[in-house]
């Protein structure tokens, strides 16, 4: 049964007042928001207690926090992976959860390189060392090396690892991709990247990168005893 006025839709991470006037402003009539203003299951079941919708980002949403919303009809995704949400749960409450497949793939194929670029020309220990005062540029933890020309290996190849394939294009790279089921053989030109299966895929890359949702059977996907090194 519904409960009489707007209909309430929470915000199960701490956000800002801003972002939070921000998607306020983009509610039709009849609805109204709340946010949580810290973490921790005891909060979040009594904000999700009277609410309607609600949406989480990287909150883990337990089975406890899920029970208390005994109005909740939908749950969304701030984003695409739901490993920090009991599924099951909300499954077994009729709960329907919902993710923005997609939306971020832009944005965090763009961080995807930025962190390649990081990790190969040691930028974050060259920042830290700065903070202490500190130019060591002959005292690196390792050699510095150019993404350019490298072999990348993707291990996933939704809507983020595609971006991520293009934009390494500029980069006169070699990608190589490994998913459940291979693309077929036109979308790999287009995309410029060649399927490998995993062994081989981490036996060849330079660099590799995951884009594959944390499922029970991704878990543990890589590991020591894989790295072929």
């Amino acid at each position: 049964m519904n409960r009489p006025g707007p209909a309430r839709v929470v915000v199960l991470d701490p956000i800002a007042e801003s972002t939070a006037d921000r998607l306020r402003a983009l509610l039709p009539a009849g609805f109204e928001l709340a946010c949580a203003t810290a973490r921790g299951d005891a909060h979040l079941m009594q904000l999700i207690a009277d609410a309607d919708f609600a949406i989480a980002g990287q909150v883990p949403v337990s089975a406890d926090v899920l029970r208390a919303g005994t109005r909740l009809r939908l749950l969304h995704k701030w984003g695409v992976g739901v490993d920090n949400i009991d599924v099951a749960a909300a499954r077994s409450l009729g709960i329907m959860v919902a993710r923005t497949s997609g939306s971020n793939a832009q944005p965090v194929a763009e961080f995807t390189l930025g962190l390649m670029l990081a990790a190969l020309r040691n930028l974050a220990f060259g920042h830290a060392e700065l903070q202490k005062g500190c130019w060591r540029g002959s005292a690196l933890p390792a050699e510095p090396l150019l993404l350019s020309g490298k072999t990348v290996g993707l291990v996933g190849l939704g809507a983020i690892g595609q971006r991520v394939a293009r934009l390494l294009r500029g980069f006169d790279c070699q990608v190589l991709y490994y998913k459940r089921t291979p693309l077929p053989a036109g979308e790999q030109t287009s995309l410029g990247v060649a399927y490998r299966p995993l062994a081989e895929l981490l036996a060849q890359a330079d660099v590799v990168s995951l884009h594959c949702p944390l499922t029970d059977d991704t878990r543990g996907l890589i590991d020591r005893p894989r790295w072929p090194r």
